[in-house]
C-alpha cells in the first residue's frame, strides 16, 4: 500500500517537515507499547556513524562485505537518518506477503533476532538501545534538525528489481538464532476457575490496597515532599494499574496526587509517570520494605497505613528453637525414630514453616555426639 506523504504533510500543515517519526512495527489504538503490538514489519539495526567518525557510505560498504561473507542476510532497505545509517530486513509471510502477526512466541523470536543483529553489528556502531519492538524512525524527507539533513530511504533490490523479504523463522535460521522453548500449557480441564478467579481478586485487592495506602500517607503528610514525589507517583500509578483502574481514571488520580505534593509536581512529569505505567506489559511490584525506603516512611506512619512488616526470626533463632524441640522429644523417649521425632517437632512447631526431616536428623546427630 502506497502512502502520499506530501499530501498528508500538506493536510497537517507541514508537521512532517522536521523531526517527524513513525513506528516501525504495527500497533493497535495508537498505543506504542509492547503489549499493544499487532504486526512485525521488519528487523533492523541502527548504526551510529557519528560515534565512529565515518560516513554512511563507509558503513554501507562494510555491510556489503558481511552480506557477501554470508554473515548477514541481504538487506532489504537502507535509510540515512541524518546522523546514522539504518539497515532493514523486511518481514512478510503467506501468499499475500502480509506482515508477521505479533503472537507472543513470534515477538519472543523477534527479540532474539534483534539481539543477535545488534551483537553482530556492535563494531559498526549498532545502537544497543535501538532494538525494542516500539522503536520509531524518521519519516522519509523529514529534517533532522540537529544534523540539518533530510532522512532518506532506498530499497536494495536483486537482479529482478525486487527487495528481499523474509519470514521470521527464515531470517532466524540464516542468523543461527534458536527458537524459544515452547512453554507447556496446562489443559483447560486442569484449571480450577474458582482458583483463577481467587488469584485475580487477590491481585486486584492488593493494587487497591496499595493505592489507598499512598492516599492515606499523602493525607497524613499534607502531600508528599520534594525528594520522594516521583517515587510516590510511580508507586501510586503502578498500584492503580494492578487494580485494573481505567486509564483515564489512572491519569486523573495521579495528577490529583501530584497537585497535592509539596511543592506540586510538574504536570508534564506527572504525565510521563502515567504513560510509563500505562504502556508497561506488567505493572511494577512493590514490597512494603521498598515503599518504606523510597518514601522515607516512619515506623508510626507504617503502622498507621499498614506498611509495617512483621519481624522475621533469624536463622540462628529458628535453629535454636528447632534444636530445643528435638531435645524435648528425645528426653521424652530416647527410642524414638527420626520419623517419630520429626512428627513430634512438626506437631509442636510454632513457626510459619516446619523444619525438614534432614534438619531434624542433623540436630539428633549433634545432640547424640
Amino acid at each position: 500500500m502506497s502512502v502520499n506523504l506530501a499530501a498528508i504533510n500538506d493536510r497537517w500543515g507541514g508537521r512532517l517537515d522536521g523531526d517527524a517519526y513513525f513506528s516501525l512495527n504495527g500497533f493497535v489504538r495508537g498505543q506504542r507499547g509492547k503489549q499493544h503490538i499487532r504486526w512485525l514489519t521488519s528487523c533492523f539495526a541502527d548504526l551510529d556513524c557519528y560515534r565512529l567518525g565515518v560516513e554512511p557510505i563507509d558503513l554501507r560498504y562494510r555491510l556489503d562485505q558481511l552480506q557477501l561473507a554470508g554473515e548477514l542476510p541481504q538487506v532489504s532497505m537502507y535509510a540515512e537518518s541524518g546522523r546514522g545509517l539504518w539497515a532493514f530486513w523486511l518481514l512478510a509471510e503467506g501468499n499475500d506477503q502480509s506482515p508477521v502477526r505479533a503472537w507472543p512466541e513470534k515477538v519472543e523470536l523477534w527479540d532474539r533476532i534483534q539481539a543477535t543483529l545488534n551483537k553482530r553489528l556492535a563494531k559498526l556502531g549498532a545502537d544497543a538501545q535501538a532494538y525494542d519492538a516500539s522503536r520509531v524512525s524518521r519519516v522519509p524527507g523529514s529534517i533532522n534538525t540537529k544534523a540539518k539533513l533530510p532522512a532518506r530511504y532506498w530499497i536494495s533490490t536483486d537482479s529482478h528489481g525486487n527487495a528481499a523479504t523474509y519470514g521470521l523463522q527464515d531470517i532466524a535460521d540464516r542468523l543461527g538464532v534458536k527458537p524459544p522453548r515452547q512453554r507447556r500449557r496446562a489443559s483447560t480441564e486442569a484449571v480450577d476457575p474458582a482458583r483463577r478467579k481467587q488469584g485475580k481478586l487477590g491481585r486486584l485487592g492488593l493494587g487497591k490496597c496499595r493505592a489507598e495506602q499512598l492516599e492515606m500517607l499523602s493525607e497524613m503528610r499534607g502531600g508528599f515532599p520534594e525528594g520522594c514525589r516521583n517515587s510516590a507517583l510511580l508507586i501510586y500509578a503502578s498500584a492503580l494499574m494492578t487494580a485494573e483502574t481505567p486509564r483515564h481514571e489512572v491519569a486523573r488520580k495521579v495528577h490529583r496526587l501530584a497537585a497535592h505534593c509539596r511543592p506540586s509536581f510538574p504536570v508534564a512529569k506527572a504525565e510521563s509517570v502515567v504513560k510509563s505505567q500505562i504502556n508497561r506489559e506488567q505493572p511494577l511490584k512493590w514490597r512494603n520494605e521498598r515503599i518504606v525506603a523510597e518514601l522515607y516512611v516512619t515506623p508510626l506512619e507504617a503502622e498507621a497505613v499498614g506498611l509495617a512488616s512483621p519481624e522475621k526470626a533469624s536463622r540462628s533463632e529458628i535453629a535454636a528453637a528447632r534444636e530445643q524441640l528435638v531435645r524435648q522429644a528425645i528426653e521424652r523417649d530416647r527410642s524414638m525414630s527420626i520419623r517419630a521425632v520429626h512428627a513430634w517437632v512438626r506437631e509442636h512447631w510454632a513457626g510459619p514453616k516446619p523444619p525438614s526431616r534432614g534438619a531434624i536428623a542433623t540436630d539428633l546427630r549433634r545432640l547424640s555426639a
